[in-house]
C-alpha cells in the first residue's frame, strides 16, 4: 500500500503513532525509511514457512505435469504486472533451445489473458501449463526442477522461500526482499529485474548440473529449517512484544 500516493498520510501517520515497527525484510525495512522518512526505529522479522507442510516430496507428481525427461520450471502469484511474468516465458524460449522444459504456471489474476495471448503467439503452448488457483501448493513445488520469481520488487517474496523448504533451488530478482535469504547465491541466483538473459544462464546453468541443483535444494531446505521455521520467527515475536510492554 505504501507505493500508493493516496494511502501515504494515513500509512506514515500509523507508523509514526505506533509503539513497535517491524517490517519482513531489509529491503521493506529501507524502502519504508525512503518513502515516508520516519523517525522510528523498525526491527526486521522475516516472514516464516511451514517446514513441515513445504517438504521435499520423495514421491512426486511430476509425472503428471510432464513428460520423461523434461526440466520443470514453476511460478506461483497472482498475474499482476510487478510479478513480471512475459520475462519468464522469455526465459523459457531461451532455457528451450538447450534443453527441453515445461513451464507451470499457478494461480489467477489480471495478467492471465495476456499471458494466454503471449504464449500462444510464441507457439509454446505445448510447453506451458496453466494450473490456475490452488488451495495447496506443497504437494506441486516439490515438482520443480527452478522456481522463478523474477518480480519487479518483492517485499519478502514467500513463494520463493516455500520452493527453498521444497529443496528447490530459485531463481529471483536482486535488490528485493530475496536478498536476506537468497543474496549468497547458495540455495539459487537473484538477478537484476529484466535481465532475461542472464536468468536463462541461471537457469540453464541448474537444469544441467545435478549436483549443483541437489546441493542448492540441500542448502536451501537447511536455511529454512534453521532461520524461517514458524517457531523460530514466532519466538521472536513473542520476545519483540514483551519487551515492548
Amino acid at each position: 500500500m505504501g507505493k500508493n500516493p493516496s494511502y501515504y498520510d494515513i500509512t506514515r501517520f500509523s507508523i509514526e503513532m505506533s509503539d513497535l515497527v517491524t517490517a519482513v525484510s531489509e529491503y521493506l525495512k529501507n524502502e519504508t525509511f525512503n518513502r515516508f522518512t520516519i523517525n522510528k526505529s523498525i526491527e526486521v522479522i522475516s516472514n516464516f514457512v511451514d517446514t513441515e507442510q513445504f517438504i521435499p516430496q520423495t514421491k512426486n507428481h511430476k509425472d503428471c505435469f510432464s513428460k520423461p525427461g523434461e526440466k520443470v520450471i514453476m511460478h506461483i502469484s497472482n498475474f499482476r504486472p510487478l510479478k513480471r511474468i512475459p520475462d519468464i516465458i522469455e526465459v523459457l524460449e531461451g532455457v528451450l533451445q538447450r534443453i527441453d522444459t515445461r513451464l507451470i504456471l499457478i494461480g489467477s489474476g489480471p495478467e492471465l489473458e495476456k499471458i494466454h495471448m503471449l504464449v500462444d503467439e510464441k507457439e509454446l503452448t505445448d510447453k506451458v501449463s496453466f494450473l490456475g488457483r490452488q488451495n495447496d501448493v506443497s504437494k506441486l513445488i516439490p515438482c520443480a526442477d527452478v522456481y522463478m520469481l523474477p518480480s519487479e520488487y518483492e517485499s519478502f517474496g514467500l513463494t520463493a522461500l516455500e520452493a527453498m523448504s521444497c529443496c528447490v533451488p530459485v531463481i529471483g530478482t536482486s535488490g528485493s526482499g530475496m536478498d536476506d535469504f537468497l543474496g549468497d547465491t547458495t540455495a539459487g541466483f537473484l538477478y537484476p529485474v529484466g535481465d532475461v538473459n542472464a536468468m536463462v544462464e541461471g537457469c540453464v546453468r541448474i537444469l544441467e548440473n545435478p549436483e549443483l541443483a541437489e546441493k542448492m535444494g540441500k542448502k536451501g531446505r537447511e536455511r529454512a529449517i534453521e532461520k524461517y521455521n514458524i517457531d523460530y520467527i514466532v519466538d521472536k515475536y513473542e520476545d519483540l512484544y514483551r519487551k515492548v510492554l
